[in-house]
C-alpha cells in the first residue's frame, strides 16, 4: 500500500538535460531528457519575474512533477555548467555563453565585458552630464602672468568629444 505513495514522492523532483527551447510563447517551454529514454515535450519553464533567458541546448535542468504525476512537469531552475560565471558570496553576475557578463561585485564594483552600451529611449542624463563636464574643461581658465587664459585651445580632443556626444542624442 504504501510502495505507490512512495513511488510518487520519489518521481516528484527530477534532473533532466535539455534538448531544446521554445522562448515565442507567452511561458517558455523546454523539451528535456529525463531517465534514460525519457523524453517530455513541452515542460513549461517558471523563471524569475524581470529577467529572461534561454539555456542552451544540453544545459541541465530541474522539474518538479506535482504530485509525482509525470505528464506535466515544471523546470524551477537551469543551469549549465560549462559557462557558469563563479562568484564570491554576496555577489551577483549575469552571463551568457558567450563569455559575455555583468558582474557585481562584494567590494562595490561592477564589471562587465560589454565593448558596447545601447540605450534606448529619450533620456539621455548620463550623455547630458558628460557633455556638461566636457564643457567646463573646454571653457575652464588658468591664471597667467597675462590674465585668465583657456586651458585648453581650439582644436584639443575634448573639443571632438564633445561633437561627438552631441551626435549621439541625434
Amino acid at each position: 500500500m504504501m510502495e505507490p505513495l512512495k513511488r510518487r514522492v520519489q518521481l516528484m523532483i527530477c534532473r533532466a538535460v535539455i534538448r531544446a527551447v521554445n522562448d515565442g510563447t507567452k511561458l517558455q517551454s523546454l523539451q528535456v531528457s529525463l531517465f534514460k529514454g525519457e523524453v517530455r515535450d513541452k515542460v513549461d519553464r517558471m523563471g524569475e519575474y524581470g529577467f529572461s533567458s534561454n539555456p542552451p541546448v544540453n544545459s541541465e535542468a530541474l522539474i518538479v512533477f506535482p504530485g509525482g504525476d509525470r505528464s506535466h512537469g515544471i523546470v524551477i531552475g537551469t543551469e549549465n555548467r560549462e559557462h557558469r560565471k563563479q562568484t564570491a558570496p554576496g555577489e551577483t553576475a549575469i552571463y551568457n555563453d558567450q563569455d559575455m557578463y555583468v558582474h557585481l561585485k562584494a567590494n562595490g564594483t561592477a564589471e562587465h565585458t560589454a565593448t558596447k552600451f545601447k540605450f534606448q529611449g529619450a533620456n539621455y542624463e548620463l550623455l547630458d552630464e558628460l557633455s556638461k563636464l566636457v564643457q567646463a574643461i573646454i571653457d575652464a581658465r588658468v591664471a597667467t602672468a597675462l590674465g585668465p587664459m583657456p586651458l585648453l585651445n581650439a582644436g584639443d580632443p575634448f573639443t571632438d568629444i564633445k561633437t561627438r556626444l552631441e551626435e549621439l542624442k541625434v
